[in-house]
Protein backbone atom coordinates (compact mmCIF):
# COMPACT_ATOMS: atom_id res chain seq x y z
CA UNK A 1 0.00 0.00 0.00
CA UNK A 2 1.85 3.19 -0.98
CA UNK A 3 1.90 6.38 0.96
CA UNK A 4 -1.49 8.33 -0.10
CA UNK A 5 -3.66 5.64 0.43
CA UNK A 6 -2.50 4.80 3.68
CA UNK A 7 -3.23 8.37 4.82
CA UNK A 8 -6.73 8.43 2.96
CA UNK A 9 -7.31 5.37 5.36
CA UNK A 10 -5.82 7.13 8.45
CA UNK A 11 -7.79 10.23 7.64
CA UNK A 12 -11.62 8.79 7.28
CA UNK A 13 -10.93 6.23 10.68
CA UNK A 14 -9.23 9.69 12.38
CA UNK A 15 -11.87 12.32 11.18
CA UNK A 16 -14.43 11.05 9.01
CA UNK A 17 -15.92 8.54 10.94
CA UNK A 18 -15.97 9.54 14.79
CA UNK A 19 -17.44 13.02 12.91
CA UNK A 20 -20.63 10.62 11.06
CA UNK A 21 -21.10 9.00 14.33
CA UNK A 22 -21.72 12.65 16.69
CA UNK A 23 -24.22 13.48 13.79
CA UNK A 24 -25.44 10.07 13.83
CA UNK A 25 -25.85 10.29 18.42
CA UNK A 26 -27.41 14.07 17.81
CA UNK A 27 -29.73 12.81 15.24
CA UNK A 28 -31.05 9.96 17.53
CA UNK A 29 -30.95 12.65 20.36
CA UNK A 30 -33.25 15.09 18.53
CA UNK A 31 -35.65 11.89 17.06
CA UNK A 32 -36.36 11.04 20.77
CA UNK A 33 -37.05 14.43 21.82
CA UNK A 34 -39.55 14.81 19.18
CA UNK A 35 -41.30 11.61 20.12
CA UNK A 36 -41.13 12.85 23.59
CA UNK A 37 -42.99 16.10 22.81
CA UNK A 38 -45.63 14.12 20.68
CA UNK A 39 -46.48 11.61 23.43
CA UNK A 40 -46.81 14.93 25.93
CA UNK A 41 -49.24 16.45 23.16
CA UNK A 42 -51.28 13.61 22.64
CA UNK A 43 -51.66 12.78 26.53
CA UNK A 44 -52.47 16.43 26.74
CA UNK A 45 -55.71 16.06 24.13
CA UNK A 46 -56.73 12.68 25.84
CA UNK A 47 -56.92 15.14 29.52
CA UNK A 48 -58.86 17.72 27.34
CA UNK A 49 -61.40 15.45 25.81
CA UNK A 50 -61.95 13.91 28.81
CA UNK A 51 -62.24 17.09 30.67
CA UNK A 52 -64.72 18.57 28.04
CA UNK A 53 -66.78 15.04 28.65
CA UNK A 54 -67.09 15.58 31.93
CA UNK A 55 -67.70 19.04 31.90
CA UNK A 56 -70.06 17.97 29.37
CA UNK A 57 -72.07 15.15 31.12
CA UNK A 58 -72.31 17.01 34.15
CA UNK A 59 -73.89 20.12 32.52
CA UNK A 60 -76.83 17.94 30.98
CA UNK A 61 -77.22 15.65 33.92
CA UNK A 62 -76.79 17.86 36.84
CA UNK A 63 -79.80 20.18 37.51
CA UNK A 64 -79.66 22.92 39.89
CA UNK A 65 -82.83 23.19 42.16
CA UNK A 66 -84.41 26.63 42.02
CA UNK A 67 -84.99 28.63 45.72
CA UNK A 68 -87.92 30.57 46.02
CA UNK A 69 -87.74 32.54 49.06
CA UNK A 70 -91.30 31.68 51.36
CA UNK A 71 -92.44 34.25 53.50
CA UNK A 72 -92.29 33.30 57.09
CA UNK A 73 -95.86 32.08 58.94
CA UNK A 74 -95.53 31.74 61.97
CA UNK A 75 -98.73 29.56 62.35
CA UNK A 76 -97.18 26.44 60.91
CA UNK A 77 -93.88 26.81 62.50
CA UNK A 78 -94.74 27.17 66.11
CA UNK A 79 -92.05 24.00 67.15
CA UNK A 80 -89.32 26.15 65.88
CA UNK A 81 -90.23 29.10 67.84
CA UNK A 82 -88.27 30.10 70.78
CA UNK A 83 -88.91 32.45 73.42
CA UNK A 84 -86.60 35.20 72.22
CA UNK A 85 -88.40 35.70 68.72
CA UNK A 86 -91.68 35.98 70.35
CA UNK A 87 -90.48 38.29 73.88
CA UNK A 88 -89.39 40.59 70.44
CA UNK A 89 -92.30 40.52 68.89
CA UNK A 90 -94.65 41.36 71.75
CA UNK A 91 -95.42 44.66 73.90
CA UNK A 92 -93.07 47.05 75.66
CA UNK A 93 -95.15 48.76 77.57
CA UNK A 94 -97.86 47.69 80.10
CA UNK A 95 -100.00 50.19 82.60
CA UNK A 96 -100.44 50.33 86.16
CA UNK A 97 -104.06 49.16 85.14
CA UNK A 98 -104.06 47.14 82.12
CA UNK A 99 -107.66 45.70 79.82
CA UNK A 100 -107.06 41.49 79.16
CA UNK A 101 -105.92 39.13 82.03
CA UNK A 102 -102.73 36.95 82.88
CA UNK A 103 -103.21 32.86 81.65
CA UNK A 104 -100.39 30.72 82.94
CA UNK A 105 -99.35 27.35 80.62
CA UNK A 106 -97.21 24.75 81.83
CA UNK A 107 -97.57 23.43 77.67
CA UNK A 108 -94.93 25.33 75.46
CA UNK A 109 -96.30 24.64 72.36
CA UNK A 110 -99.91 25.77 73.75
CA UNK A 111 -97.99 29.16 75.41
CA UNK A 112 -96.51 29.90 71.61
CA UNK A 113 -99.29 29.13 69.84
CA UNK A 114 -101.66 31.29 71.86
CA UNK A 115 -98.44 33.97 71.39
CA UNK A 116 -98.23 33.89 67.93
CA UNK A 117 -102.01 34.25 67.03
CA UNK A 118 -101.80 37.48 69.41
CA UNK A 119 -99.08 38.44 66.73
CA UNK A 120 -100.81 37.74 63.74
CA UNK A 121 -104.08 39.56 64.90
CA UNK A 122 -102.38 42.90 66.00
CA UNK A 123 -103.57 42.26 69.72
CA UNK A 124 -100.93 43.51 72.72
CA UNK A 125 -99.28 40.39 74.53
CA UNK A 126 -96.51 40.28 76.66
CA UNK A 127 -94.53 36.52 77.32
CA UNK A 128 -93.02 35.31 79.73
CA UNK A 129 -90.97 32.10 80.48
CA UNK A 130 -89.81 30.95 84.43
CA UNK A 131 -88.40 27.37 84.78
CA UNK A 132 -91.49 25.45 83.57
CA UNK A 133 -94.14 28.11 83.61
CA UNK A 134 -95.08 30.62 80.89
CA UNK A 135 -96.97 33.21 81.53
CA UNK A 136 -99.03 35.38 78.65
CA UNK A 137 -100.47 38.41 79.13
CA UNK A 138 -103.08 39.56 76.36
CA UNK A 139 -105.47 42.06 75.76
CA UNK A 140 -108.26 40.04 74.56
CA UNK A 141 -108.58 37.86 77.09
CA UNK A 142 -111.14 37.57 79.94
CA UNK A 143 -111.27 37.87 83.76
CA UNK A 144 -112.07 34.38 85.26
CA UNK A 145 -112.23 33.09 88.45
CA UNK A 146 -109.30 31.42 89.81
CA UNK A 147 -107.57 29.94 92.45
CA UNK A 148 -104.38 30.86 90.54
CA UNK A 149 -104.22 34.54 91.21
CA UNK A 150 -105.52 37.45 93.50
CA UNK A 151 -108.47 39.30 92.66
CA UNK A 152 -108.58 42.62 93.94
CA UNK A 153 -111.49 44.90 93.59
CA UNK A 154 -112.55 42.74 90.61
CA UNK A 155 -108.98 43.06 89.04
CA UNK A 156 -106.08 40.36 88.20
CA UNK A 157 -103.56 41.22 90.74
CA UNK A 158 -100.01 39.84 89.18
CA UNK A 159 -96.63 40.24 90.26
CA UNK A 160 -93.67 41.50 89.07
CA UNK A 161 -90.41 42.84 89.67
CA UNK A 162 -89.37 46.68 89.38
CA UNK A 163 -85.93 46.88 87.85
CA UNK A 164 -85.46 50.81 87.92
CA UNK A 165 -87.59 53.91 87.68
CA UNK A 166 -86.94 56.58 85.04
CA UNK A 167 -89.49 59.47 86.02
CA UNK A 168 -90.14 61.33 82.93
CA UNK A 169 -87.39 59.75 80.56
CA UNK A 170 -89.27 57.87 77.93
CA UNK A 171 -86.53 57.47 75.87
CA UNK A 172 -84.17 56.09 77.56
CA UNK A 173 -86.69 54.02 79.35
CA UNK A 174 -87.64 51.96 76.08
CA UNK A 175 -84.30 52.44 74.96
CA UNK A 176 -83.49 50.36 77.84
CA UNK A 177 -86.20 48.04 77.97
CA UNK A 178 -85.77 47.28 73.71
CA UNK A 179 -81.96 46.69 74.98
CA UNK A 180 -82.81 44.04 77.32
CA UNK A 181 -85.69 42.06 75.32
CA UNK A 182 -83.02 41.83 72.00
CA UNK A 183 -80.69 40.11 74.76
CA UNK A 184 -83.20 37.72 75.59
CA UNK A 185 -84.53 39.56 79.06
CA UNK A 186 -87.88 39.55 79.71
CA UNK A 187 -88.04 43.73 80.11
CA UNK A 188 -90.86 45.95 79.31
CA UNK A 189 -92.30 49.75 80.50
CA UNK A 190 -94.65 50.65 82.84
CA UNK A 191 -96.16 54.02 81.93
CA UNK A 192 -98.52 55.91 84.78
CA UNK A 193 -99.45 59.07 84.45
CA UNK A 194 -98.45 61.82 87.84
CA UNK A 195 -101.37 62.70 90.36
CA UNK A 196 -103.20 65.44 88.74
CA UNK A 197 -101.05 65.72 85.62
CA UNK A 198 -101.02 65.07 82.21
CA UNK A 199 -97.26 63.93 82.49
CA UNK A 200 -96.34 60.19 82.53
CA UNK A 201 -93.47 58.42 84.18
CA UNK A 202 -91.99 55.43 82.93
CA UNK A 203 -90.78 52.56 85.28
CA UNK A 204 -88.84 48.97 84.08
CA UNK A 205 -89.77 46.18 85.05
CA UNK A 206 -89.58 42.35 84.49
CA UNK A 207 -91.75 39.12 84.72
CA UNK A 208 -95.07 38.54 85.56
CA UNK A 209 -96.14 35.99 88.64
CA UNK A 210 -99.44 35.06 90.29
CA UNK A 211 -97.29 33.84 93.41
CA UNK A 212 -94.98 36.60 95.39
CA UNK A 213 -92.91 33.89 96.63
CA UNK A 214 -91.69 33.19 92.82
CA UNK A 215 -91.28 36.82 92.10
CA UNK A 216 -88.75 37.03 95.00
CA UNK A 217 -86.96 34.09 93.72
CA UNK A 218 -86.48 35.10 90.33
CA UNK A 219 -85.50 38.92 91.68
CA UNK A 220 -82.70 38.03 93.62
CA UNK A 221 -81.50 35.17 90.84
CA UNK A 222 -81.13 38.10 88.61
CA UNK A 223 -77.83 38.71 86.96
CA UNK A 224 -77.22 42.40 88.02
CA UNK A 225 -73.86 42.49 86.30
CA UNK A 226 -74.98 41.19 83.02
CA UNK A 227 -77.75 43.62 82.99
CA UNK A 228 -75.59 46.58 84.16
CA UNK A 229 -72.87 45.80 80.89
CA UNK A 230 -75.84 45.98 78.54
CA UNK A 231 -77.56 48.76 80.28
CA UNK A 232 -74.84 50.44 81.40
CA UNK A 233 -77.27 50.98 84.75
CA UNK A 234 -77.18 49.45 87.78
CA UNK A 235 -80.92 47.19 89.15
CA UNK A 236 -79.50 46.45 92.70
CA UNK A 237 -82.28 48.17 94.42
CA UNK A 238 -84.87 46.55 92.36
CA UNK A 239 -88.29 44.93 94.19
CA UNK A 240 -91.43 43.09 93.68
CA UNK A 241 -94.59 45.28 93.41
CA UNK A 242 -98.05 44.33 91.63
CA UNK A 243 -99.94 45.16 88.27
CA UNK A 244 -103.56 44.93 87.55
CA UNK A 245 -105.56 43.48 85.12
CA UNK A 246 -109.58 43.75 84.86
CA UNK A 247 -110.55 41.53 81.48
CA UNK A 248 -111.14 42.37 78.50
CA UNK A 249 -114.24 45.49 78.27
CA UNK A 250 -116.34 46.08 75.17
Amino acid sequence: MDKNSFLKITIVLVFILPLITLLLTVYTIYLKVQIKDLSISINDLKTNVIKEEITSNLKENITLPEINPKKTNLKYEIKELNFENLLNGSSGSLKLYNLGAVKVFNDKIKAFSKAVEAYEKNINYYIFMYKDKYYLYRRDYKLINSDDYKIVDEKQYIYTVQLRYFASDQAQAFVTATTLKKAGFPAFIMTRNYANSTEKNFTLLSGLFFEKKEAEDYMNNINETEIKDLIGLSVKDRFIRGIYFSGEKN
